[in-house]
């Protein structure tokens, strides 16, 4: 998991009702093992307060969907999200 410097903070210390600024990059690395195959970088980009979602390749490419640019079809991460802890986050992995 890797945020983005501005929003460390507000990520370490997220509660109920808590949001990160503008401008903050969320990502996590799939990790598919040792002999597993190197997977795409999941993103989320939070623009005038609202999350949008990427996936980049392992190429650095960013992966488009058909129809949504270069984003991630809304229905792809969005639902998982909305039941976040606070700002469709989940927190810190315990």
């Amino acid at each position: 998991m890797r945020v983005s410097p501005d929003a460390r903070p507000s990520y370490e210390h997220l509660v109920r009702d808590s949001a990160l600024p503008d401008g903050a990059l969320v990502a996590i690395f799939h990790d598919a093992g040792a002999t597993g195959p190197e997977g795409p970088i999941y993103v989320m980009e939070k623009r005038a307060g609202a999350w949008q979602f990427s996936s980049v390749g392992p190429d650095g490419g960013v992966e488009a969907t058909p129809g949504a640019a270069q984003n991630l079809a809304p229905g792809a991460c969005a639902p998982c999200h909305q039941g976040g802890q606070a700002d469709s986050l989940f927190g810190i992995p315990r």
